[in-house]
């Protein structure tokens, strides 16, 4: 009976809003590809995945006076679903994009009224009880979905009770049900995603990746989950508290695989928290080392200093890491403790000039205007940024804080009532809280207004590259030569592309 269920899996595509100044760098659906590997390996062969935006990278379409659809609009995604679809799941990772997948939910059940629809990711993990009232949705996927769905399918083919399915949310009448939260998986259990389903070569001719080496890059996990409690994140509503690595060896497998089916010359560790364990980093080092793998290697997202001390760093740059980004955050002691980021910053520092020296292209986050931080915290955290910038740190990013669904300080907002979910503007707020929105960024510090936050990024920002270029003006001259400007070099190239 399996074969014959179709299964189609959507990505819906990115949104932009006029006036961003960040540029907004996509990648590879990672997410949807290993459950439709999963979903094979279980026994459910008719699988089909849409990603809009890697389908036409190119394709600006108006949606509203100020946002642009990247990708496959509503009405190209339903020309590409096949005549029969029994189940559809729908990805959103990122809240602000809800607001154009609902667009696409209600023109798919419209054309598919019997079709099951079940949206995941971390906005509808987030906020459940709202995706289903807010789209024709019959079901919301809670953290991982691999498991999830198959059960889900298992469950409705068989005629029995969602009920008994852990980690989902569903209608029943005028109620939503939420049952208990799913076991996380354990990620060395899980098949290679399917990138035969993918337009991975679209990514390629148009060298898309969020790295500064872009390309034939693609992306990989080597752990999934995050042992820490920010207040600021989602991670503990997406995963819990279990983090969990797969081993070196299977990570170093996959990485020639992809060299072997896809000529890909760099990968991308998109892990929420990439380097937790030394052992465990310098363990696939050596294995790496011994596999003779000609790649380089980045780690775009926020990590930590624990384990990057400078004999790991020696080991990363030795084996072909080419770039890596650190999450300090904040420069002021008090808001660390107050955002609960258990954080050295003697540490991070010693970490980042270890990196810099072994020849990492090392760049550093950070996020001003928490509820709670003053001023001066502020400006603890702009001096931060000047000292690693006299360190020779070439890029950090300075974005205000926005209150993301899921985390704590979100709740805590919902709590004061500065967040209304039930409010006719909440649809309008998650559009526009994005973090590449930086130029209509909303203040949710108590004493700092909206305009007051807006100049103290563009303040922070333009301070750090001008105090970098004046310690080190040889970095001038390589902004637009190659992947060795760093991230402010990218943003020009891609600025110069007319991707902006």
């Amino acid at each position: 009976m399996s074969s014959a269920i179709s299964i189609v899996l959507v990505k819906t595509p990115s949104l932009r809003i006029r006036g961003d100044l960040a540029t907004s760098y996509q990648t590879l659906p990672i997410g949807l590809s290993y459950l439709a590997a999963y979903l094979r390996e279980q026994g459910f062969p008719q699988v089909t995945i849409i990603d809009s935006f890697g389908e036409d990278p190119n394709r600006h379409t108006p949606w509203r006076s100020d946002i642009e659809v990247l990708g496959l609009d509503c009405e190209t995604i339903l020309e590409k679903l096949p005549n029969k679809v029994d189940y559809l799941g729908i990805s959103c990772m990122f809240s602000h994009e809800w607001v154009y997948a609902i667009e696409v939910i209600r023109r798919i059940r419209l054309h598919y009224p019997n079709t099951f629809i079940i949206a995941g990711g971390e906005h509808p993990t987030a906020l459940p009880e709202f995706c289903l009232e807010s789209a024709p949705l019959d079901a919301c996927a809670l953290g991982e979905g691999e498991h999830t769905l198959v059960d889900v399918i298992r469950t409705r083919e068989n005629n029995g009770n969602l009920e008994h399915i852990p980690g989902i949310a569903f209608r029943y009448g005028d109620a939503v049900i939420i049952t208990e939260r799913r076991p996380r998986i354990d990620p060395n259990t899980l098949p290679p995603p399917a990138w035969d389903l993918i337009p991975v070569h679209h990514y390629f001719q148009h060298k898309i990746s969020n790295g500064l080496l872009s390309h034939r890059a693609m992306p990989i996990l080597a752990s999934r989950g995050c042992p820490f409690r920010c207040t600021f994140c989602s991670n503990t509503t997406m995963w819990g508290l279990r983090f969990a690595y797969r081993s070196p060896h299977s990570v170093v497998a996959e990485i020639q695989d992809l060299q072997q089916r896809y000529g890909v010359r760099s990968v991308l560790f998109c892990d929420l928290t990439a380097i937790a364990s030394k052992k465990w980093l310098l363990e696939f080092c050596d294995q790496l080392e011994k596999s003779h793998t000609n790649i380089k290697w980045e780690l775009p997202s926020g990590t930590r200093s624990e384990a990057l001390d400078a004999q790991s760093l020696s080991s990363m740059y030795r084996t072909g890491c080419f770039s890596l980004t650190y999450a300090p955050e904040s420069g002021s002691e008090e808001t660390l403790v107050r955002i609960e980021k258990k954080l050295s910053k003697t540490r991070m520092m010693a970490s980042i000039r270890a990196a810099i020296e072994s020849g990492i292209k090392a760049k550093a986050q950070f996020i001003i205007g928490f509820p709670g931080e003053s001023r001066r915290d502020m400006l603890k955290t702009l001096f931060f940024m000047l000292r690693l910038a006299w360190l020779g740190l070439p890029d950090a990013s300075v974005v205000p804080f926005l209150p993301y669904p899921g985390s704590n300080m979100y709740r805590e907002l919902v709590r004061q009532g500065r967040i209304n979910e039930k409010s006719e503007h909440f649809l309008q707020f998650l559009t526009y809280n994005s973090y590449t929105n930086i130029l209509k960024a909303t203040s949710w510090n108590e004493t700092i207004g909206d305009r007051e936050l807006r100049v103290y990024f563009l303040l922070w920002f333009a301070s750090f590259y001008l105090f970098s270029f004046l310690v080190h003006p040889w970095r001038l001259s390589m902004l637009f030569a190659s992947e060795n400007g760093g991230r402010l070099g990218k943003f020009f190239r891609v600025l110069w592309r007319g991707k902006f």
